[in-house]
């Protein structure tokens, strides 16, 4: 029955009304808050000098991190680094200041560089190793 029948007066009964619990059950669940923009990664907060945030420490999950060590696939460890960069940009452009942890070789990957942002703080963390004057010489 359509909307103009009921609107009429028709003898057939109105449909049952759903509750608030199937009401719940059937709605789907939001992947992010209203007004927030999703994001990649977990966010650690910069405390500044007064105690405000003055911006953000981007990590990727720990699961992900040991999941990535254990295939060691330097493409999807540069992807997934990639990914942290782009999730920088938006905080980057609104003045936070963006803090990431990456290894030479990760950074000297192409998609990495070009993910790169301006703002971003980027802690390099093994300049140590035999191989990072020659990664970072091809940067």
């Amino acid at each position: 029955m359509g909307w103009f029948s009921r609107l009429m007066g028709s003898n057939v009964a109105a449909p049952p009304v759903r509750t608030a619990r199937q009401a719940t059950a059937a709605a789907p669940k939001a992947l992010a808050p209203v007004g927030e923009a999703p994001a990649f990664g977990l966010r650690r907060p910069l405390v500044g000098r007064d105690g405000a945030v003055t911006g953000f420490e981007l990590l990727l999950p720990q699961a992900t991190v040991q999941r990535l060590a254990a295939r060691d696939d330097p493409v999807a460890q540069a992807a997934h680094q990639a990914a942290l960069m782009a999730a920088a940009a938006p905080l980057a452009a609104g003045g936070r200041a963006v803090l990431l942890r990456l290894g030479a070789a990760t950074l000297a990957r192409p998609g990495v560089q070009a993910a790169a942002v301006k703002g971003l703080c980027l802690q390099v963390d093994d300049l140590a190793a035999p191989k990072a004057k020659t990664y970072l010489a091809a940067i």
